[in-house]
Formats: C-alpha cells, structure tokens, sequence
C-alpha cells in the first residue's frame, strides 16, 4: 500500500543471572599484590539491554595488580 506505514514492536525478554565474584589481597611492607576474579563460573549473562537486543557479559574475567607506596 502506498503511503502506509507499519509498526513493528520487538521486545526483548533478557533472563535473570547471578555472578560470583572474588577479590583476595596481600601487603607486606610497602608492597601489595592482588587478585580480582569476576564471573567465577564463567556462566553466560547480559551486560545490559536496550530497546530490542541484549549485550553479553564479559566471560570469566581476573586482573592481577601489583603496587607499591614510595
């Protein structure tokens, strides 16, 4: 049809999750070492969702980090 216009709603049902997250650290003098664990059992999740699609999460994530006080 000419002129017409179609109206399309898409809606996006984003599941529920859970993550297990982890932090452990050591200092000694003046020194730190640390280590940060995120999505433990690297589950599948949604980072966020917009209007018709979701954004997957980052897998099983770990950030070491090392520092020191002068």
């Amino acid at each position: 049809t000419v002129g017409a216009v179609t109206a399309v709603t898409r809606i996006a049902t984003i599941p529920r999750s859970l993550s297990a997250d982890a932090f452990v650290a050591y200092s000694w003098d003046s020194y730190r070492i640390a280590l940060n664990v995120s999505n433990m059992t690297d589950a599948f999740s949604y980072a966020q969702a917009t209007s018709n699609r979701g954004v997957p999460a980052a897998g099983r994530t770990f950030i070491l980090s090392l520092g020191a006080a002068f």
